[in-house]
């Protein structure tokens, strides 16, 4: 497989993850933008635990065990055993989750005292009534991806579970309930989307027929899933720890809320990271399966560039303007994270500058190496997290997912290069990086001169600053692997792109 085939299939493949992956941003978003408009930034800081809480936990209640039923079930020889494995893993799954939510809404009360939220005790009863229906829905996720069927997932995934829950906290926010009510509707969603999951278990798959003695595979799921669960339970150290912290050493839900808003914001800027992250990881484990280093540090490199040149304007605005961005999405009252949403934007887009490197690792077929650096990452963000929260509050809790980010990328690309020789960017890259970064401070300078602010100040960037962009894109960003990219995808879809091929061809002569 050549370098442009490989980043054909993952470009490609990643427009249709971006999709689904648009649809489900842009409704989630939708929903904290519209709990968080219509909340005080202190009822919104208990929404936001709350829900914190309970994704946290459904990593632990599900216990990988969807990932269980996504590697074996293409892989049963018979009825009984593919029954076996789905039996066991929803019997166990949807029992320690109804086990956990029940002994966390009894102990509420010591829960919210714990994180320093007393008053916060009714939000988190509401998010944890939800906890069974969070494990169903990865049990059908896992269940769709065994039988190798996608739009069911996207369906229920992206289209069902994101749509019931804005449609819920939309409908109490217009009955104008109380804020744990509204809590209350988004967490229904996540029973909506887990009863037409197991819908659809019961529909596709031989759950109910009886008729089938199921073989049950209680021990061989847990085998291979418990060790996934290590992996999840860092990560969400890794990405929800800061949310935890800051309501144990500041007891500021208020703070906590404002936090929650920016956070999201920040992470838009991983999502063609994301995206392209998606495939990375089969192409590139084929390429290193065929022993073809050189079209994987070629393909990786290739991927990484664009992700991050594309990236690079919009970290600009938001690193530029981060007021007028939270004054006219969440609202005024969440101002006080501007500088925060400032920190974790620069964090973002570093990320995207290493691109997809745990999914290249993972195709190179080291995920103990990749655990490894989690586990370091995680623990060391705690740390952080303690040291930074108690004097710094929102700022400290933005530094040190920044800082702890630096640290994971660091390391994980360093094992990249000890493994394979990868480097993410190429010497042009990084200079076309730099001449739009420095063209970028240029023109945000010159609206300070010309005194402009709010969405003036954002469009006179956008129009002074793209077409210089633009251009340096099209003489120093098209090389011939893009031209080559482009002939690909013409053989693939059998239209002619000559009215984009040409002109690309003419700046690369």
């Amino acid at each position: 497989m050549s370098d442009d085939n490989a980043a054909q299939t993952i470009f490609s493949g990643a427009a249709i993850v971006v999709i689904g992956l648009l649809i489900s941003a842009v409704v989630g978003f939708g929903i904290r933008l519209v709990v968080a408009r219509s909340l005080s930034t202190t009822d919104y800081g208990q929404f936001a635990l709350g829900r914190s809480l309970l994704l946290s936990l459904g990593i632990f209640t599900v216990m990988g065990l969807h990932d269980g039923l996504g590697r074996y079930l293409p892989r049963t020889s018979s009825a009984n055993e593919e029954r076996g494995y789905i039996v066991s893993a929803v019997t166990m799954a949807l029992g320690v989750s109804l086990t956990v939510a029940t002994v966390g809404i009894i102990f509420a009360n010591q829960i919210a005292m714990l994180l320093n939220q007393p008053d916060a005790a009714t939000m988190l009863r509401v998010f944890l009534i939800g906890l069974p229906g969070l494990a169903a829905v990865r049990l059908a996720m896992g269940g769709m991806q065994g039988n190798e069927r996608a739009f069911p997932r996207i369906f229920m995934e992206q289209i069902t579970l994101p749509l019931s829950q804005l449609g819920l906290a939309a409908l109490t926010i217009w009955l104008g309930v109380e804020a744990w009510l509204i809590g209350l509707g988004v967490s229904a969603g996540y029973l909506i989307a887990g009863a037409f999951g197991l819908g659809w278990l019961l529909y596709r798959t031989n759950l109910a027929d009886r008729a089938i003695v199921p073989e049950l595979k209680y021990r061989t799921l847990l085998a291979f899933s418990l060790p996934l669960v290590l992996s999840g339970m860092m990560f969400q150290v890794l990405t929800r720890m800061d949310i935890f912290l800051l309501s144990y050493f500041t007891g500021d839900s208020g703070l906590v809320g404002t936090y929650d808003v920016v956070y999201p914001l920040a992470t838009q800027l991983t999502l063609l990271l994301t995206a392209a992250g998606f495939l990375t990881m089969p192409v590139l484990s084929r390429l290193d399966n065929e022993g073809d280093h050189r079209t994987m540090r070629e393909t990786y490199s290739l991927i990484t560039k664009w992700i991050l040149l594309v990236t690079l304007p919009v970290a600009g605005v938001f690193i530029a303007f981060p007021d007028t961005i939270i004054r006219y999405t969440f609202g005024a009252k969440y101002l006080s994270g501007a500088v925060a949403l400032q920190i974790l934007a620069l964090g973002f887009v570093t990320h995207t500058i290493v691109g997809p490197n745990g999914n290249v690792l993972k195709a190179l077929g080291k995920p103990r190496l990749l655990l490894v650096c989690t586990v370091v990452t995680a623990a060391i963000n705690t740390v952080l997290n303690v040291l930074l929260i108690p004097r710094y509050q929102l700022i400290g809790a933005a530094l040190a997912t920044t800082l702890s980010y630096g640290v994971f990328n660091f390391t994980v690309s360093g094992m990249l290069y000890r493994e394979a020789r990868l480097l993410p960017l190429s010497r042009r890259t990084l200079a076309v990086g730099a001449v739009g970064a420095g063209t970028f401070v240029g023109v945000y300078l010159s609206t300070k001169w010309l005194a402009v602010d709010g969405w003036q100040a954002i469009l006179t960037v956008c129009l002074l600053f793209a077409p210089v962009y633009l251009t340096s894109l099209l003489l120093f960003g098209v090389t011939e692997a893009e031209i080559d990219l482009l002939n690909q995808v013409e053989k693939s879809i059998g239209r002619d792109l000559g009215f984009v091929r040409r002109p690309l061809e003419r700046v690369t002569r």
